[in-house]
């Protein structure tokens, strides 16, 4: 169990240390959330920036029709969601998020390969209403419960 545990942070500073390396994936630590929970909201906020930047990118690659960079920011989307998806993989509603990013990233990598810019379009439409659902899910998870507030 310790070694397993012990895999996986080696796994994850590795893959941390080699996505913080990526040009197009550097992140300014100042946009990361700090609360009272301390250092899981900065992380979750760091992988979102990451996940935000590639997807400007993979947007960017679609109006230019470079399949290439559609690919590769596709991919770098695939390996930040595995990670993040291990992180959080205890909130059930927060796993089937990741299920549909993961099914809809590897659609617009699919369309890329495939030279398809209206298909790969309609899979970054796709992937864009996957987000706003999964952010939409975790503020409703993290606002406070009125009928606490009632209580006082």
């Amino acid at each position: 169990m310790y070694r397993i545990a012990l895999l996986s942070a080696m796994v994850g500073l590795s893959l941390t240390w080699s996505l913080a390396q990526s040009p197009d994936a550097s992140t300014d630590a100042s946009t990361a959330a700090v609360s009272e929970s301390g250092e899981d909201e900065q992380a979750t906020s760091v992988w979102m920036e990451k996940k935000l930047l590639h997807s400007q990118a993979l947007l960017r690659g679609l109006a230019v029709a470079d399949f290439a960079d559609v690919r590769h920011n596709a991919r770098r989307l695939k390996l930040l969601n595995r990670v993040e998806g291990f992180v959080r993989r205890r909130n059930p509603e927060y796993r089937a998020h990741v299920l549909n990013f993961s099914r809809v990233v590897s659609e617009i990598e699919r369309q890329a390969v495939q030279e398809n810019l209206e298909g790969a379009t309609l899979a970054f439409n796709q992937l864009t209403v996957s987000c706003m659902e999964c952010h939409k899910s975790l503020r409703a998870e993290s606002a406070p419960d009125p009928s606490e507030a009632s209580a006082r």
